[in-house]
């Protein structure tokens, strides 16, 4: 009985879980649709829809990383980024959206992408194999990063401006402090740009333009900690 008892619990909390993602997708989809049905004027009402949905969908994100279920967590999560990016396309300077975005697609190409390249790499897998599975986590981690860059922007800082600061850390920091101050979102934010550059820069180590941007990283970690 014990044993029934603990399958039928797990069982419930899979199909809860499949539910709750469902119903995220399903709801981020009838905006997306409406938006589409409506007029341009009532593009207003749908920047308020995104505004209020940011922070919940900051929220919800936290409950995927948690999740030990390797083959759900794969699964979910592509259809969970792109309801988040249909969202900001209603609000595309949100930073909320932005830092969910930056901080989603680095765990996906960590935790999928690159796990499974990582995988093949040691298995002697063939060169084509290989290469089809770096493209795929360097699409990941570009995304992450195009979307880490947007955040900065979103913050009145370019990335052009952290460029041109990489070989000035002390002042880097200090203009990091001024436009992203210390909350949660901007920390993890940076620390996730931070991560999908570094991880972009030693997937492409013959890149020496790329490799220049490494203090960057360094810098960009260093505030974050």
């Amino acid at each position: 009985m014990p044993s029934f008892v603990g399958t039928m619990e797990k069982e419930c909390k899979m199909r809860l879980k499949t539910d709750f993602s469902k119903s995220l997708i399903l709801g981020g989809f009838l905006i997306l649709n409406s938006s589409l049905l409506t007029s341009c004027s009532s593009s207003s009402i749908y920047k308020f829809a995104a505004k209020s949905s940011a922070s919940l969908l900051y929220e919800v994100g936290k409950d995927l990383e948690s999740e030990q279920d390797f083959d759900f967590f794969k699964d979910a999560v592509p259809a969970n980024l792109k309801v988040v990016e249909g969202m900001l396309s209603l609000d595309p300077n949100n930073s909320t959206l932005l830092a969910t975005l930056t901080k989603g697609y680095t765990a996906y190409a960590f935790a999928i992408r690159e796990t499974q390249y990582q995988e093949f790499l040691y298995s002697n897998a063939n060169e084509e194999v290989l290469e089809s599975l770096k493209e795929q986590t360097l699409i990941s981690y570009s995304k992450a990063h195009q979307f880490g860059q947007r955040y900065f922007a979103s913050k009145g800082i370019g990335f052009d401006k952290v460029i041109e600061l990489q070989n000035n850390p002390e002042l880097l920091k200090k203009k990091l402090d001024e436009n992203l101050g210390s909350s949660i979102e901007a920390i993890e934010s940076v620390m996730f740009t931070a991560q999908s550059l570094g991880t972009i820069i030693n997937l492409r180590k013959d890149e020496m333009g790329l490799i220049a941007r490494l203090p960057i990283v360094k810098t960009l970690f260093d505030w974050s900690c």
